[in-house]
């Protein structure tokens, strides 16, 4: 059985600008700006490359030194892809 992923809107076209640990983002669908903080937008930007699992997103950012190895950081992550789909970025599949 496939694992469910998160992903991009399909056709998801963004204008991002940042700076230090945040991120403001335009989606030139809808015309919405929204700032971010610098976890959700390194969540965007690996979605950017492939759908994937929150495991796999969990895995990614503990390898990369951005969180740690404990039992939050997965929630901490769904929370944030929760609210990325909140404000119509992300889809789950």
């Amino acid at each position: 059985m496939a694992h469910s992923e998160w992903s991009l809107v399909s056709e998801l076209k963004l204008e991002t600008f940042t700076w230090d640990d945040e991120s403001v983002i335009y989606n030139l669908a809808s015309g919405d700006t929204h700032h971010l903080n610098s976890s959700a937008h390194w969540v965007l930007e690996q979605l950017q490359l492939r759908a994937m699992s929150v495991a796999n997103l969990t895995s990614a950012a503990v390898t990369e030194g951005l969180m740690d190895d404990d039992n939050k950081t997965e929630s901490l992550l769904e929370e944030t892809l929760k609210q990325l789909q909140d404000i119509d970025l992300l889809v789950y599949n």
